[in-house]
């Protein structure tokens, strides 16, 4: 009896994976995946309505049981995996093809419509975001298409509109705007009135996030990564905040590197002495 139900179980886990994008691989590339970076609120709405059966099926399965009969206990089981497949994220121990989480998927691929579908009362539950999708809508886009940027911080604004999530949460005790490497997104995330006071370091290595921009624009060769352009502009926008001055060994740093024979950046050192302010000769002789 139990290698019979063994072996029914694993043939439900199966065909249910199959059943909503074909096998393991890119959870993107399947049904869920594209409803959720490209689709509608239906076409999200259904697919985790199939997703949700085909899980039921699994557990009735496993764990026929009488509390598992109880209205209470499929509503809380059925919360249970709504959060873990729309926000949180489903473990591989969980769920054999741990589809999602779907609402960091729908803000990265700047789909609106899903954005505001997922933030609001998907399917009856109360959503519990998670600080981390913030983080994780930084994500680097490599070569990203006309308007894509764009897309992710209206998808970003429209979170933030919900005020579901925390904006000054921290990821290993360091703030989003110091995690956050997209000028698109730090720039609102500052204007919706994220904690800019964040400093690191001690003595003249002390550095607040002007400064640790500064530091990341100078680090890389200006010709070869778009680090130091986006360096460029999150001290544009940290500079507009707080003191535009560099001080302490970022400074000492700046000099040396604007100074060199051959200078080093040379365009990111005349594109910072546009707005910091330091003395004279400190970004090079311009």
């Amino acid at each position: 009896m139990k290698l019979a139900l063994a072996i029914a179980v694993a043939a439900s886990m199966t065909s249910a994976a199959h059943a909503i994008g074909g096998g393991c691989g890119d959870w993107l590339e399947r049904p869920m995946g594209k409803a959720a970076t490209s689709g509608t609120p239906a076409d999200v709405q259904r697919e985790i309505t199939t997703w949700l059966d085909a899980k039921a099926k699994e557990v009735s399965l496993l764990q026929s049981l009488k509390h598992f009969a109880s209205g209470l206990a499929k509503q809380r089981w059925r919360e249970r995996w709504l959060q873990g497949l729309m926000f949180s994220g489903l473990s591989s121990e969980d769920e054999v093809c741990a589809p999602g989480p779907l609402l960091p998927a729908a803000i990265r691929a700047g789909n609106l419509e899903v954005v505001r579908f997922l933030t609001g009362s998907p399917l009856g539950v109360k959503p519990d975001i998670p600080p981390y999708v913030l983080f994780n809508a930084c994500d680097f886009i490599y070569s990203p298409a006309s308007g894509e940027l764009a897309r992710r911080r209206a998808a970003v604004a429209l979170l933030l509109d919900s005020r579901k999530v925390n904006l000054n949460a921290t990821y290993r005790d360091r703030p989003i705007l110091h995690m956050c490497k997209a000028p698109e997104l730090v720039s609102l995330y500052v204007e919706r009135g994220a904690d800019t006071r964040y400093e690191e370091g001690e003595g003249v290595y002390r550095k607040n996030l002007l400064e640790i921009a500064v530091g990341e624009a100078m680090r890389f060769s200006e010709d070869t990564t778009t680090d130091t352009v986006q360096g460029v502009e999150r001290a544009r926008i940290f500079a507009s905040v707080l003191a535009p001055t560099i001080t302490g060994r970022t400074q000492e740093h700046v000099r040396e590197a604007c100074n060199r024979s051959p200078p080093w950046n040379p365009k990111t050192c005349r594109a910072l002495s546009t707005f910091i302010q330091a003395p004279a000769g400190t970004f090079g002789p311009h």
